[in-house]
C-alpha cells in the first residue's frame, strides 16, 4: 500500500540495443569517469522495512535504497 501512492521507478542496468563493438569502444571512458566520481552516499535498508522507512527524510545527497 504504501508504494501505490508514491511515484516510483525502478531501473535497470545492461548493455541493452548495444552491441559488444560498441560496448568494447566506450568502455575505458566509461572506466575512467567511474574511477574518477565520488560515489553516492548510500542508505540501505531492507525492503521489509518499506512500510517504516518510506515517508523518513533522506540527507541532502543520499540516495535510498533498498535490498531483498
Amino acid at each position: 500500500a504504501a508504494l501505490r501512492s508514491k511515484n516510483l521507478t525502478i531501473r535497470g542496468a545492461g548493455p541493452g540495443a548495444w552491441g559488444f563493438d560498441e560496448l568494447n569502444d566506450e568502455l575505458p571512458e566509461m572506466l575512467s569517469f567511474v574511477a574518477e566520481t565520488e560515489p553516492p552516499k548510500l542508505r540501505v535498508e531492507k525492503l521489509s522495512d518499506i512500510e517504516k522507512v518510506w515517508g523518513e527524510k533522506v540527507q541532502d545527497g543520499e540516495r535510498l535504497v533498498f535490498t531483498v
